[in-house]
């Protein structure tokens, strides 16, 4: 922990003062849940007092290693420590810890505040009943519920960051909204055709909910991908994030047609009338198909061109690690740390720590030589010594970018054979970050592997062509591409600085990024689904590849757009949260489902199936029609027969059935 205080008249060399501040060092170390004690008051270390005299700090070390246990010491300690004259704040480790739980709490009461009402007015614009609004809510409050419940029984097994409660909210609330909207929508296209509330409820689960389960299990394969990576705090978000996955997929499928067949025809009770003219969404979606079928390649060139446009920021991405920017400017361990690394000697992130072990007196004085030689590197000091080894403190200038900390500490570790044996070992926040780059690095290829081997069994399972699940795999990693860049250009780049009320890192954290791109991984893969469910169904019924493309695209179109707006609608409103990671993530999320829905959705997957033509449902292996029609939700009683491994079907089926899909 550091206790920092700031005099209120006079600096801290006054005789009372150091008396006061003596006192406190007495009673610290009088307490036995207390380590160790350094202080300005028995000690003659400069460092620990500002270049102004006005502020010093002491250095706290706690004994135990239990985080409910420092959190409580640490508030029985920030009571006793206050000090007549001076203003006391807390930073550290512990209290940046206490910080970003309350932080994270208010955080999501905020964004709850703000996206439910938004949330529930969307809904009501599609819907235009009260009652239907009211089911994905519903959905969503037990599927946050049920994500808190499954990261607590996961918390008495292995450590969870309190980002998961983040995450299970961000993620529960925005899946439940898209299947909730899948799961009524149906419900209600079934009640229409004149079957009952029982029927009706039971066709929805054999479709729809074929269909969320589907997207639920590729979603979660997709985040898995996260534990290829050896981060503790990446595998607690990947398993809050599966865990609020699958508990929303659990909750639509099972609680969401329970709650329909009891409400009935009373779906679409409580009308409202917000919007007229029901078909014209899709009227509009079909013009926009039948021009996608006429001029394919204008159009794939074109939303090609534009998510170029919106990827190329990217190619000068900087990653980092996360620091006490996670915290608002307003916070006290902020402050601390602000405060530290402006006022006092030999403090701040850019420290490097040298530890030297069997050291002679003729070697630490060689090592401290070559430190003051490296690029970079602009003051050497000893921190500590003991027999046979020597801690070294190294400076770097103020403002350098991620990239040129990680430089520092690869050339001290590439510094050159010392003489009489002794060895260097570098910590510090530069070298964890190095350690941590390097080890994100090590697994990419794996993550890479596990996403892109994920979405390829999942969608050739679902769709029976290893073509149609290429294709898709090229697409969503064209579309978070895209989403990175505007990432870059709006918090590394810092234009939306002003705009969303953030101080710009100068770099992307790199574990937030991960998160993102899985979460956009899987997210895309939902809407693929979405999407390719009806124009895979338009094909089994008809043999006819662009009519299946544009029926697909007209009928999917008004679903995938309201399922995007209400996931932007949650997303947005966790932009408000008060750190910047977490505005971060909610951001790149937000921007990434609008890019997908808007451009590669509705332009350059439909435009690039009509180029493919046949091509798209080219099957290397034997896959029964009914299977394949089961796994994505499609009944129809004119089956084809079986084709030949490496065919298509050329032949439209005769009669084609009524569609029955989400």
């Amino acid at each position: 922990m550091v206790l920092l205080y700031t005099m209120n008249v006079g600096t801290v060399d006054e005789g009372s003062v150091r008396d006061r501040f003596g006192a406190l060092t007495t009673a610290l170390r009088a307490r036995s849940d207390v380590a160790s004690v350094l202080s300005y008051a028995d000690s003659a270390d400069a460092s620990l007092v500002s270049f102004d005299r006005r502020s010093t700090y002491v250095l706290l070390t706690l004994k135990s290693r239990d985080s409910s246990t420092q959190d409580e010491q640490a508030r029985d300690i920030a009571k006793l420590a206050a000090v007549d004259g001076a203003k006391l704040r807390l930073g550290g480790p512990v209290p940046t810890r206490l910080e970003t739980v309350r932080s994270i709490k208010s955080d999501i009461i905020r964004a709850e505040i703000i996206t439910l009402p938004v949330l529930f007015v969307f809904l009501l614009l599609v819907f235009r009943s009260l009652v239907a609004a009211c089911v994905p809510i519903v959905a969503g409050g037990l599927a946050i519920l049920t994500g808190f419940i499954a990261i607590r029984l996961l918390a008495m097994f292995t450590e969870m960051s309190t980002y998961s409660v983040h995450a299970v909210t961000l993620v529960g609330l925005g899946l439940s909204a898209d299947y909730g909207l899948l799961m009524v929508s149906r419900f209600r296209e079934e009640l229409a055709q004149g079957n009952s509330s029982h029927v009706s409820a039971i066709k929805t689960v054999e479709t729809a909910g074929r269909t969320v389960i589907v997207s639920g299990l590729s979603v979660s394969a997709v985040s898995t991908a996260g534990f290829a990576f050896p981060h503790p705090f990446m595998h607690s978000m990947v398993s809050g994030m599966v865990a609020a996955v699958l508990m929303t997929t659990l909750v639509c499928i099972t609680v969401v047609p329970a709650l329909l067949a009891v409400l009935g025809t009373r779906i679409n009770a409580m009308r409202v009338g917000l919007v007229r003219g029901g078909g014209r969404g899709h009227a509009r979606w079909g013009w926009l198909a039948k021009a996608v079928m006429r001029r394919p390649i204008v159009f794939s060139i074109a939303a090609g061109a534009l998510l170029a446009l919106c990827a190329s920021p990217a190619v000068h991405i900087e990653l980092g690690q996360r620091d006490i920017r996670a915290l608002p400017s307003s916070s006290q361990a902020r402050i601390v740390h602000d405060q530290m690394v402006a006022d006092f000697p030999q403090s701040g992130t850019g420290r490097v720590s040298v530890l030297v072990r069997s050291a002679t007196q003729q070697a630490s004085t060689d090592i401290i030589a070559q430190l003051g030689r490296v690029k970079n590197v602009s003051a050497v000091w000893v921190a500590a010594q003991a027999p046979g080894m020597m801690l070294l403190g190294v400076s770097v200038p103020g403002g350098l970018a991620a990239a040129e900390l990680r430089r520092v500490v690869t050339d001290i570790r590439r510094l050159s054979p010392l003489a009489q044996g002794a060895r260097l070992e570098v910590g510090g926040e530069p070298a964890e970050e190095l350690d941590s780059f390097t080890a994100v690095r090590s697994r990419l290829v794996t993550a890479i592997l596990v996403v892109a081997g994920a979405m390829l069994i999942m969608l050739t399972v679902a769709f029976g062509s290893i073509v149609v699940a290429i294709k898709a795999v090229l697409l969503n990693i064209a579309s978070t591409s895209a989403a990175i860049g505007v990432l870059v250009w709006s918090f590394q780049d810092g234009n939306l600085a002003d705009v969303l009320g953030f101080t710009t890192p100068g770099h992307i954290e790199t574990l937030t990024i991960i998160m993102i791109i899985l979460l956009v991984l899987g997210f895309a893969t939902d809407y693929e689904i979405f999407m390719l469910s009806r124009v895979h169904e338009r094909w089994l019924l008809t043999g006819d590849n662009t009519h299946s493309v544009a029926a697909g695209l007209q009928a999917s179109g008004p679903v995938i757009t309201a399922a995007a707006l209400l996931l932007v609608a949650v997303s947005a409103g966790f932009t408000t949260a008060s750190g910047i990671y977490q505005k971060m993530m909610a951001f790149g999320i937000g921007v990434s489902i609008v890019i997908d829905a808007a451009v590669v959705r509705a332009l350059l997957l439909p435009a690039t199936m009509r180029l493919l033509g046949e091509l798209n449902w080219w099957r290397p292996f034997r896959t029964h029609h009914r299977y394949r029609a089961s796994v994505v939700g499609v009944h129809s009683e004119s089956a084809d027969p079986d084709l030949p491994h490496g065919t298509w079907s050329r032949e439209p089926c005769p009669s084609p059935q009524r569609s029955t899909h989400a």
